[in-house]
């Protein structure tokens, strides 16, 4: 669990250890939050992402931001436009 102000968000589930999250918010509230997860695709390191809405709510499951890259991934960071793109 990530905890944004009060309120734990559930980013990923399983045996994935989180670390470097990033966050990136738009103007209406609405937010990404990414890492750095070891034990993910096939026990290697990579950065995974989840978008979420104003309240919280998840838009999606949590996905890989690289479909493919050589070696580790490291130091997860994310923007955002305005318009939640």
């Amino acid at each position: 669990m990530l905890s944004i102000g009060a309120a734990p968000v559930g980013v990923a589930r399983g045996a994935v250890r989180l670390q470097t999250p990033g966050f990136a918010a738009d103007g209406r509230g609405n937010f990404v939050v990414v890492w750095q997860g070891d034990g993910v695709r096939g026990g290697g390191r990579g950065i995974v992402a989840r978008r979420f809405d104003h309240h919280g709510a998840a838009r999606g499951r949590a996905f890989h931001v690289n479909t493919f890259t050589a070696g580790m991934q490291n130091d997860a960071a994310v923007a955002m436009e305005r318009s939640f793109r």
